[in-house]
Order: C-alpha cells, then structure tokens, then sequence
C-alpha cells in the first residue's frame, strides 16, 4: 500500500493543467472506494515547483487529513505545504504522474519489501562516518555524514503531519557544507523547466558544499543562469542525496519523480 485510507477522511487531490487527469480520477475513484471523501482541485500550471498555489487551494489543503499532489509543479516546501503539515496533513507527492509510471512504479511493484530496503539503506548509511560517491561519468564527490539522522526517513509520526514520496528511494543525512569534489550528471536534471533528459553531461565542482563551477554544454548554461537568478549564495548549496531503486523506473524519463529512482 502506497498510502492506506480509513472511511471518512477527508482527502485532497490537486493537479494542474500538465498532468495526466486519468491518475486523479483513478485515485480520487480507490479514495471514494475506501468510504473516504475525495476532493479534486484543478489550477493553471504554475512556473515554478514549491510555489504556492491560487488561494482557494492553499485554504483547502487546511482541511485535509491526506493530500495526494499530481501537479508537475509540486507544492512540496512550498507555504501551503508547510501549513498543511503543521495543521496534521499527510502529504503525498506524486509529481508529474502518468498512468504509464503509476502502474510501473505503483501497480507492478512489491512496496513492502522496497520500503524495508529503504530502511535499511538509511540505517546503513547514518551509521557511516563517510559517503564516498563515484561512478564511470566523472562523479568522485564525498560528504559527511550527520549522526542527527533524517526525520524525512525516520517512521512517520501516528498522528499525522508529514511528507510521504514515491516508494523506491532512501537517503541519509549531510553536514551540507562537507560535501567535497565533482559532481556529474549525466541522466537527468529538473528542475529549471527548459531541462528534462540531459543530452551532454553537466559537472559541478563543489567546495565545502557550494557548486564553483558548472561545465558542459548549452544545459550546463541554462543550469548556471537558473540558479543565478536566484540571486542568493544558498541556491549553490548541494542539499541532500539519495538512493534510488524502484525496480518500475528502467531508465530516465526526462520525468524527475521516477527518474529520482533508477538504480543507484
């Protein structure tokens, strides 16, 4: 079971106008099958993921014991979320979701036994000193382990109020600022909007957590000017890694919800 529900409550289901509206009805479809109350909200495409959504949306999530996200530009980290999150909320991203990817990442998978390999990829990794990440690309980048763990792989609290992902993916958590070396990739990068499926790799050389240098080719450019447009030192600051492993996910998409999950 991705996300069970009980007879009752109350669950949101919110997608924008580059989503695939079969997955909502699906879901909103098993949602009212539970005895559960489906709600589906429908809004233009925002330009950017973590956004906040038009008004009516943010005061609807409020009210919501589960929220199932479908829109390509997600509200996870945005306020709405944060809000709903502190208000009880369950919160499912499911970005981007297609029901070519919901039955090979979904319909097709043993989620107990993927979920227990989350665990125990976490659990290995808090207890390193040392994560040293290489592969034949170019990437040869090592980072510092936190002992404080990572609540977003932790067990969820009973009462509600968290944030739930796509199964088939771990991680651990990084004193950011140890992160050392070159980082390379090579499959896929998302956002900004104008990328997807990388067709020349772009390498990031990273010192004491923040990217230096971006190299590559027409993407690596884009990349640069879209973090510079933040204006903010901060958005050179590697945040997090993980593991993917969904056995659904066989290559990259260009779709940043599986592509998070091929293997390795």
């Amino acid at each position: 079971q991705v996300r069970p529900v009980k007879a009752g409550q109350q669950v949101i289901i919110t997608y924008d106008t580059a989503t695939d509206e079969r997955v909502v009805r699906a879901t909103a479809g098993a949602v009212h099958a539970m005895d559960a109350i489906p709600t589906v909200l429908w809004y233009p495409t925002l330009p950017m993921p973590m956004a906040d959504p038009p008004l009516p949306v943010r005061r609807a999530v409020l009210g919501a014991d589960i929220w199932f996200d479908f829109s390509v530009a997600y509200q996870l980290y945005s306020s709405a979320y944060h809000k709903a999150i502190e208000n009880g909320c369950i919160y499912v991203c499911l970005t981007g979701m297609d029901v070519d990817m919901m039955v090979r990442t979904i319909g097709r998978v043993n989620y107990a036994p993927m979920q227990e390999m989350a665990t125990l990829l976490y659990k290995m990794s808090q207890a390193a000193e040392n994560v040293l990440v290489t592969s034949l690309a170019g990437t040869d980048i090592k980072m510092c382990v936190d002992k404080a763990g990572d609540p977003f792989w932790e067990p969820p609290p009973a009462d509600g109020g968290f944030p739930q992902m796509l199964g088939g993916q771990s991680g651990y958590m990084i004193h950011r600022e140890s992160v050392e070396g070159v980082l390379v990739f090579d499959g896929t990068l998302w956002p900004p909007a104008e990328l997807g499926l990388l067709h020349n790799p772009i390498q990031l050389t990273i010192e004491s957590g923040y990217i230096k240098q971006i190299e590559g080719g027409v993407e690596a450019t884009i990349f640069s000017r879209w973090l510079k447009s933040f204006g903010h030192p901060d958005a050179y600051l590697l945040d997090h890694a993980c593991f993917g492993f969904n056995p659904g996910v066989l290559r990259p998409s260009g779709r940043i919800l599986e592509d998070e999950r091929v293997f390795g």
